[in-house]
């Protein structure tokens, strides 16, 4: 199973999450608070996405080798049977076994923001924010990512619109078309097929497009 993420990383952004390019496993919405980006809300959404959620498992793992080392090395007194020793090495084994429900991303894209002359100063340094907030917390989480602009992702799922189409409303079109099962995810969580949404998603098919090998991606 191949696992991508595609983030539109604005604060009416969000994040989809696709196995093999069809099937929802997340969608959320850029987390916010009285209209503040939470870098940790973040975190917590992508962590279980990135091999980061496997440093919990090898604490969990050298636990295991400590406790059995002491049994091992304990004194005369205590009494270390097979059975014991059977199950220190069964708890190690489980230790280490992926979580089923969380899927490893393999490869994530993020939309490149382009500011307009007309949006100003403010709206400029917000979009700044969001996407370094978005790029720092899948470093941190160990989520490969590639930055495309709009076009290069639009080319990477197969498809070139016309200069004049308004991208928004075709975006929610070719989500329609080509993620039919997104939109009944989003509606069993009473969300909308919005723009957002509908350009995640797109850019969870571009990664997964280049990743099979059926695109260039970010080229």
């Amino acid at each position: 199973m191949i696992v991508t993420a595609g983030i539109d990383p604005g604060k009416k952004g969000s994040i989809v999450v696709l196995a093999d390019g069809a099937v929802p496993l997340l969608a959320a919405r850029t987390p916010l608070f009285a209209g503040f980006y939470l870098p940790n809300s973040v975190i917590a959404i992508l962590r279980p996405l990135g091999c980061a959620s496997r440093l919990d498992k090898y604490d969990n793992y050298y636990a295991q080798v400590i406790k059995l080392r002491e049994a091992l090395t304990a004194t005369d007194d205590a009494e270390v049977t097979i059975d014991d020793i059977v199950r220190g090495l069964d708890d190690m084994r489980d230790s280490l076994v992926t979580d089923r429900r969380s899927p490893q991303v393999d490869l994530a894209v993020i939309e490149t923001q382009f500011i307009r002359k007309e949006e100003g100063m403010t709206s400029a340094l917000s979009i700044g924010e969001g996407v370094g907030m978005w790029k720092t917390a899948l470093a941190a989480c160990c989520i490969g990512f590639k930055q495309l602009s709009t076009s290069d992702w639009e080319k990477a799922i197969g498809y070139n619109r016309k200069k004049d189409d308004e991208a928004k409303v075709e975006h929610v079109k070719w989500a329609l078309q080509l993620l039919p099962r997104l939109e009944g995810y989003l509606r069993e969580r009473e969300l909308p097929m919005s723009d957002t949404f509908a350009e995640a998603g797109l850019m969870a098919l571009a990664a997964y497009n280049g990743i099979k090998g059926a695109a260039s991606v970010g080229r």
